[in-house]
């Protein structure tokens, strides 16, 4: 599997849900941070507040990106009520923080750690450029 050409910009999305980064956070982190001049974090929330599934607010995610990876920008994304409109949205808020970039929204993501359980909820998996990284250690 090869992976494509990097960018200036690289985007990471995620909602983070953890006390501590994993390894597989961390993989594809320093992944990222190796391939790009820059990194775009969107951290996903949810319109409400806390809950089982989501404990954590973005600004205590949003700290642990500062300290351990000062030089990525985070931002929110807020969960949308169509998988249209949040794409928008992404695109959106990567074309608005770097205008001009090399990072064409969505279409220049490259890409991907699937859910743990090896599903693909955006069933997106078959774009062009998106590889699975699920076997890095």
């Amino acid at each position: 599997m090869s992976l494509p050409a990097p960018t200036d910009v690289g985007v990471v999305i995620g909602r983070f849900q953890v006390q501590n980064f994993h390894v597989g956070h961390r993989s594809l982190l320093d992944l990222v941070k190796a391939r790009h001049q820059r990194v775009l974090v969107l951290i996903g929330s949810p319109a409400w507040r806390g809950g089982k599934a989501d404990p954590l607010d973005y600004h205590t995610r949003a700290l642990m990106f500062q300290t351990e990876y000062p030089s990525f920008l985070t931002v929110p994304i807020t969960d949308a009520q169509s998988d249209s409109d949040w794409s928008e949205e992404v695109d959106r808020l990567i074309k608005s923080i770097f205008p001009g970039s090399s990072s064409n929204g969505r279409e220049s993501f490259g890409y991907r750690v699937p859910r743990t359980d090896g599903s693909d909820p955006s069933g997106e998996r078959e774009l062009q450029g998106w590889c699975d990284l699920r076997h890095l250690q």
